[in-house]
């Protein structure tokens, strides 16, 4: 190194100092200034790359240690102000040039490297520590001012625990500006503070750490042994432990924390056994876990409303204690509270920054709120849950209350309008699907019972129906219409009809013989047959039973007595009619031509009276003809004389009268065979009666009536019987 060289960098090293120091640089040198055999035999030992560090970034020459440098100049290396370097280079600078003149190339190379060491790198280093000194102590008043906290502690902490190479105050993440920024400014020169600097200011921080630790210690032990027996006083405890968390763990701290828990879960257990049940705070833990759950914000229906699956009962009374609809105010200000705490407790934690994806190795708590941490902001899903829980809620009870007024209902028929009233309750519309369909289950299972008691009523009192005689069958199909009013259920009311329907047909078949025998003791009459045909109704007091199965061995009887009258009547108002007509039995028994194989001349005259055509005379044939003569009223043809003589009217029959004449007021004319079978089918196919006149001829008095109406009644009566109209 050449003389202007060392003079440059002598220059420049000064100038530094000067500025980095102040007045310090005008004050007279400390350090004596040896003469230059001394000074040679320093600088020999003088090796920049051999070193030795004053502070963590800041290395020194080992020759410019305390142990090397003091006797030589009589001063320490950091106690160097601007002047002594000033002093010490211009030495160095004059020996150099002494060697130089004495050609003494080894005593100017260390002399060169000695004066650099001094000059530059003493000078820069001096210059660092002044700087790193001035940041700390500018920095002293602020942390002097902070008040005495859980943060402040971590803080300090933070930095004591640094590593003053590479400081990196990470731990502080999330500590209040006012205490991470006096902390990270003093952190960014540490590694230019001097050690015994930097140990002293350790030992001041530690000092107001033991301070913050042994006042919060006691505070927090006192905070512990006053809790009450209260979620406030659990809450209180929370504040505690999350306090102590914030903080730097110590022994003293661990065992305030462990007396916290334990109290803590003390008041617990006494409010979940407390009567009234009442809110209990649940530890942070549970607090996530709750919230953390897989399908805690899967959306589920309450009624006509909805809300997260977290806010179910099942899901909150386990860990609160009480359903979320019944919370008050200050039970949502507990847990408001709460959460505050838990939220800082995790926010407080290593790796809190990379919440949304913690490592595998983070703590419980911190993986347990990456998922469950929306709880810490939903005030209004809360709000409107407890809306929804509460009309839920008061829609289950009403609808108990409402099972409970089924459940008292008699099971009886008179109860059926209330049992559908309540049935319509319109609490239904505030829970639940599955709640609906147990209520109405609650309902069918009522209407069941109803319906089971009114059935078991209605067969009980079918048994007791006494049935004696005819007249006491209406009093059993009185009860059978009476009962099933009482019955709503079809299928139980089809069941009691069958059944009742049996007991009715065994009763009338087991009356029968008796209904029968009054039937005969009905007289042969039209009188007797209008008995006969109104006999259920007269004997029974029943009506409409024509169609009434159980009824029908009645209605057949009446049928088969009703047949046996009308030929009964049949007979006797032929014979009678004969009798009149003069007509003899060998007479009457006489065949007439109808074209087939014969009618006997009585059955063809009563026929042909019966059939409308009333016959008024009859003539038998005497000595000198053999001719027969009938005069009749013809239904088509007024009145008519028919005369009528034996003759072959089919081969290999035998002879039978057959009409050859016929004659009214005006004219006579032939008859023909062909014309004669004609006449007889249709003059005897039967009388044409009508409703009206039969009820001309039923309304006179059976002693008025001739022959020609008695037979009409028949025709009537076998009308009734042929089903073609009502008996009128």
């Amino acid at each position: 190194m050449d003389e202007r060289s060392i003079c440059r960098m002598l220059g420049g090293a000064i100038l530094a100092g000067m500025l980095t120091w102040g007045n310090a640089a005008v004050a007279a040198p400390q350090i004596t200034v040896p003469a230059c055999d001394v000074l040679k035999a320093w600088s020999a030992t003088v090796v920049p790359t051999d070193t030795y560090t004053v502070a963590p970034a800041l290395p020194l020459p080992k020759a410019l240690a305390d142990e090397a440098l003091l006797p030589v100049f009589g001063v320490t290396a950091l106690s160097w102000t601007g002047e002594d370097i000033k002093a010490a280079s211009g030495a160095l600078t004059a020996c150099y040039r002494e060697a130089k003149k004495a050609g003494d190339k080894p005593a100017m190379d260390a002399l060169g490297v000695a004066n650099a060491a001094v000059a530059k790198t003493l000078g820069q280093t001096l210059a660092a520590v002044a700087k790193a000194r001035q940041a700390v102590e500018s920095q002293r008043p602020a942390i002097a001012g902070l008040p005495d906290t859980a943060e402040l502690d971590r803080g300090l902490a933070a930095l004591i625990d640094a590593d003053p190479a590479k400081p990196n105050l990470q731990a502080a993440a999330g500590l209040p500006r006012e205490i991470t920024g006096p902390l990270v400014y003093i952190a960014k020169f540490l590694p230019y503070l001097p050690d015994g600097d930097r140990q002293h200011l350790m030992a001041e921080l530690s000092d107001r750490r033991a301070t913050i630790q042994a006042a919060a210690g006691q505070a927090m032990g006192q905070d512990v042994a006053a809790a009450p027996a209260t979620a406030d006083g659990v809450v209180t405890l929370m504040k505690v432990r999350q306090r102590i968390a914030a903080m730097v763990a110590s022994d003293e701290l661990t065992a305030i924390d462990g007396q916290a828990a334990t109290r803590a879960e003390e008041i617990r257990a006494g409010l979940r056994q407390a009567t009234p049940a009442g809110w209990v705070p649940p530890d942070c833990i549970e607090l996530y876990r709750w919230s953390g759950a897989a399908d805690a914000r899967q959306g589920v229906t309450l009624g006509n409303q909805s809300t997260y699956t977290a806010f179910l009962d099942e899901r909150v009374v386990p860990v609160f204690g009480i359903s979320l609809a019944v919370w008050g105010d200050e039970d949502l200000t507990r847990f408001q509270t709460l959460r505050a705490v838990c939220q800082a407790t995790w926010r407080a934690m290593p790796g809190a920054a990379t919440i949304s994806n913690p490592p595998a190795d983070a703590p419980e708590l911190l993986k347990l709120a990456a998922k469950g941490a929306w709880i810490d902001t939903a005030d209004p899903q809360i709000a409107q849950a407890r809306t929804a829980i509460k009309a839920y809620s008061a829609g289950l009870e009403a609808l108990a209350a409402v099972e409970t007024r089924i459940a008292a209902l008699p099971d009886t028929s008179d109860s059926l309008p209330q049992l559908y009233q309540l049935a319509n309750d319109p609490a239904q519309q505030s829970v639940d699907q599955a709640r609906r369909q147990s209520f109405q289950a609650a309902v069918a299972a009522k209407q069941k019972a109803i319906n089971a008691r009114a059935l078991t009523a209605a067969m009980d009192g079918l048994g007791q129906v006494q049935v004696a005689s005819l007249g006491d069958l209406a009093k059993l199909v009185n009860y059978w219409g009476t009962a099933s009013m009482t019955i709503a259920d079809p299928n139980d009311r089809q069941r009691f009809g069958q059944a009742a329907e049996q007991v009715l047909d065994e009763d009338i078949n087991r009356l029968l013989p008796d209904f029968k025998a009054k039937l005969d003791e009905m007289p042969a009459t039209l009188a007797g047959l209008g008995k006969v045909r109104t006999a259920v109704l007269d004997l029974t007091g029943v009506s409409e039973t024509e169609k009434a199965p159980p009824f029908q061995p009645m209605h057949a009887a009446i049928h088969e007595r009703s047949a046996a009258i009308i030929e009964a009547l049949h007979q006797e108002n032929c014979t009678a009619l004969l009798k009149e007509l003069d007509i003899g039995d060998s007479a009457a028994e006489q065949l007439v031509w109808d074209g087939k194989t014969g009618t006997k001349l009585g059955v063809f005259v009563c026929n042909l009276t019966e059939s409308g055509s009333p016959v008024h005379e009859y003539a038998g044939g005497g000595l000198l003809s053999g001719d027969q003569k009938l005069k009749a009223t013809l239904a088509m043809g007024g009145l008519q004389t028919l005369w009528l003589h034996k003759a072959e009217v089919a081969q290999g029959q035998e002879d039978m009268l057959v009409g050859f004449k016929m004659a009214d007021a005006n004219q006579e004319r032939p008859i023909s065979v062909e014309e004669w079978a004609m006449f007889t089918a249709m003059a005897t196919g039967g009388q044409f009666v009508t409703p009206e006149i039969c009820d001309a001829v039923m309304s006179k008095p059976e002693d008025q009536l001739t022959i020609g109406d008695k037979m009409t009644g028949v025709a009537c009566a076998q009308e009734v019987l042929n089903g073609s109209w009502g008996f009128q």
